[in-house]
């Protein structure tokens, strides 16, 4: 079985992380991160979030407020569909 039939194959939940690590495999790339906001900015104070970057550094985005600045998380929230950064003018 191929990267994309795992990765179609999954649908709960809790598989979410395991998608990201096939998704890293698959684009070939070291990082990945699936975020669910509210459609108004005002909403993000509890995204769902799983990504694949290291818990410490995880933490030093929370305890530094980045997600209120950051410019990937503003592009989120007008697009819908699947980027990878690189694609973001910023």
């Amino acid at each position: 079985m191929d990267t994309l039939q795992k990765i179609a194959k999954l649908d709960k939940l809790d598989e979410v992380d395991q998608i990201l690590m096939l998704i890293c495999t698959l684009a070939h790339v070291r990082f990945a991160t699936f975020q669910f906001t509210q459609s108004r900015p005002d909403q993000y104070a509890n995204p769902f979030v799983r990504t694949t970057y290291p818990a410490t550094w995880v933490n030093h985005y929370l305890q530094h407020n980045f997600m209120g600045s950051d410019p990937i998380v503003r592009h989120s929230l007008n697009y819908e569909k699947p980027f990878f950064w690189s694609e973001v003018k910023l």
